[in-house]
């Protein structure tokens, strides 16, 4: 049975022959030959530029706070780019079918979009680092305090990039070379979520309730990547969701916090099972233990065999946490080696 058939078999039935591995990767040939699935990222092109050169709608020095507001409220319709709709679709289009090859058809492929909230922050980034990788961007969340001053003009900008963010779901949704499709929208960090608590009940989960019906209803599977701890809306995510990826919910910097993060995803995968739900936990690697060369590897493939006892087998997709941080990459003799070991043990 090849890999595709094995992820399909866990998001549908629970369980496959084996334990699929997902390996995000810094390119997709190193991911080919590491993993089950395999993951194409797509972007609003116009946007790229902002994690680069810093978002228009960002606080400018030293600026005070209300000034800041209203220059966003007056002008931000006329500053942030905003392209046609129907061509960003089809530039999305575009750029999947640029990456994908025709050999990639053996592996479970997923394509990988921003969701409305990550899009929003990039628009108010004030420092950006300057890295060549687009994927990798940092910022201080901006956009959560125009929200905690601004409610209304927040949910006006949300709701615009919102709408592109759907007709890409919907046309990424209708290739037939996919077979999930994930929304990276990260809302939260390890103390829990960051946002006022109307934002995430009244905008962000109602958009993400209409991304994941879209997607189901063209027969792939929504798949949502959100770091931080979201313990405190898994209920209403696992009713949306077919996979939440990485449930990276507390530190794993050590082996010994990750013995501890295993303790608290049993609680979760109670609670997927109460639910009776068949959302898949794509979790079980973090990239920290794969990249941290004091952690050998019979260390790391004990700590996963417990992970697997603990959890279960059952609606898991073993996934890496995050794809390997700028300067790292899986040509690293010990990290590869981690991996190709425990492919070995889970055949």
């Amino acid at each position: 049975m090849n890999s595709k058939r094995i992820v399909e078999e866990v998001f549908t039935k629970g369980y496959s022959s084996r334990i699929p591995i997902q390996i995000e990767a810094n390119s997709l040939e190193e991911e080919y030959a590491l993993s089950d699935t395999l993951g194409i990222s797509v972007r609003v092109s116009a946007w790229q530029k902002y994690i680069i050169e810093g978002g228009p709608l960002r606080r400018l020095e030293n600026e005070r706070i209300l000034d800041w507001i209203d220059r966003v409220e007056k002008y931000w319709e006329d500053i942030v780019d905003w392209p046609n709709i129907d061509d960003v679709v089809q530039d999305c289009l575009n750029q999947f079918l640029r990456k994908f090859q025709e050999k990639f058809r053996s592996r479970f492929i997923i394509a990988k979009i921003l969701g409305p909230t990550e899009i929003c922050e990039s628009f108010f980034i004030t420092k950006p680092i300057v890295n060549t990788d687009l994927e990798h961007f940092s910022h201080k969340f901006e956009y959560a305090l125009l929200l905690k001053i601004r409610k209304d003009l927040a949910y006006r900008i949300y709701d615009k990039v919102s709408r592109y963010v759907l007709e890409i779901v919907k046309s990424l949704s209708e290739l037939e070379q996919i077979d999930a499709l994930r929304i990276a929208d990260d809302l939260a960090d390890y103390r829990g979520i960051i946002y006022r608590q109307d934002f995430v009940l009244e905008v962000y989960l109602k958009w993400h309730e209409e991304f994941s019906k879209t997607i189901k209803k063209r027969g792939k599977f929504p798949i949502l990547h959100c770091d931080g701890d979201i313990t405190s809306i898994i209920d209403k995510l696992i009713r949306m969701y077919s996979g939440l990826h990485p449930l990276d919910i507390t530190k794993k910097v050590t082996i010994k916090d990750y013995y501890h993060w295993i303790e608290k995803l049993k609680i979760l995968k109670d609670e997927f099972m109460k639910a009776n739900t068949k959302t898949v936990m794509i979790t079980g690697l973090p990239v920290e233990l794969i990249f941290n060369n004091d952690v050998y590897i019979d260390d790391f493939l004990h700590a996963i065999k417990h992970f697997i006892e603990i959890l279960g087998r059952d609606y898991l997709l073993l996934s890496t946490t995050h794809r390997p941080y700028p300067e790292r990459s899986y040509q690293e003799e010990l990290a590869r080696r981690k991996i190709m070991k425990l492919r070995e043990v889970l055949k």
